[in-house]
């Protein structure tokens, strides 16, 4: 049964647009709204919160009729002194509103640890250029946007040395892709919900930023990246995740052998393709030919991806459309 998020403010056009979003953003709650204290808390007692947003205007010390796991004050103005309760900004960005909310309630909800319905078949791709290639990211990315327009919901995990692309940066203060480790390694329970107050979107897909610093991810082991991804699907979030893979990932070979998907970018120079040949015979030497027939490799003009202009809606580029044929066709299973 789906958890009970309540949002009471008197601002009915505020309460209508918030429910909207949050029903298409969190769909393991059931979003209701509220327009009293009184009819909230009444309702509580029937039929109990896990959070409860209530507005600056509506707040009154005494709540103790609110049957409610987690009540959080959306402030207004700051007038009313609040001692008793967290709060949230009201008027931001409905991204980071969510994000606060939901890093709230995991950190506070331990004796209530949600329930989740492992995804059964959740499909892993990874991207891998044995030369260096900037085309591997946008075409990972193209993926995830394109995997959205099917209707999956996606991860994207990118462990390049350096990202390349300012799009996928965030400010410091912000998680990165060493904070999901982080929790994943403590086996938080409320592990869903930390992915959905941490993650960032672009174009409407999950992601993590890349770590500020490359050099942190070197002492990460294989077992540690394993445990990570097996944690992520284990909350039932998500159908699919990419990985956008380079040396800097010492379960590289791992993530290769046991993806549904590998990508990688055809050999153009002769040095390209001598590179490409030495990474077929270590393939060869770990006994991982394998990996080689599951791969698509991808033939994108430099254009292509020089000229893609918004990185958020690639889906209607010629990269994107190059994509799409990509993983419909090829002899492999459709996606």
């Amino acid at each position: 049964m789906k958890k009970r998020l309540v949002i009471c403010d008197r601002d009915e056009r505020y309460l209508q647009s918030m429910q909207n979003y949050l029903m298409k953003r969190l769909t393991q709650f059931e979003v209701l709204t509220f327009a009293t204290l009184n009819e909230a808390a009444e309702y509580s007692k029937r039929h109990a919160f896990a959070i409860c947003l209530l507005s600056e205007s509506l707040y009154e010390k005494d709540l103790q009729e609110m049957q409610a796991l987690e009540i959080l004050i959306l402030r207004e103005n700051g007038k009313k002194e609040i001692t008793e309760y967290s709060y949230m900004e009201k008027y931001q960005s409905m991204e980071k509103l969510i994000q606060e909310l939901l890093n709230e309630y995991a950190e506070h909800s331990l004796m209530d640890v949600p329930v989740y319905q492992c995804t059964k078949n959740v499909t892993i791709h990874a991207f891998y250029t044995p030369m260096v290639s900037r085309e591997q990211t946008r075409a990972a990315l193209a993926l995830g946007q394109i995997l959205l327009e099917r209707k999956r919901k996606v991860l994207y995990l990118n462990l390049q040395a350096f990202a390349g692309y300012e799009e996928l940066l965030t400010e410091k203060k912000m998680a990165d892709i060493t904070d999901l480790l982080y929790v994943a390694e403590r086996q938080d329970a409320n592990l869903g919900f930390r992915i959905q107050s941490m993650k960032q979107r672009l174009g409407g897909l999950d992601y993590f930023s890349p770590a500020e610093d490359a050099m942190d991810l070197l002492p990460v082991t294989q077992a540690e990246w394993k445990g990570l991804i097996e944690r992520v699907v284990e909350t039932g979030e998500y159908t699919d995740i990419i990985l956008d893979l380079s040396e800097l990932c010492q379960g590289l070979y791992y993530f290769l052998q046991t993806s549904d998907y590998v990508y990688s970018m055809i050999a153009r120079t002769k040095e390209e393709q001598l590179t490409v040949e030495q990474y077929k015979k270590q393939l060869e030497k770990r006994q991982m030919l394998t990996v080689l027939e599951k791969t698509k490799w991808m033939d994108l003009p430099k254009e292509w991806t020089e000229k893609v202009g918004n990185i958020e809606r690639l889906t209607i580029a010629p990269l994107g459309e190059y994509m799409k044929g990509l993983i419909d066709t090829d002899g492999n299973k459709p996606i």
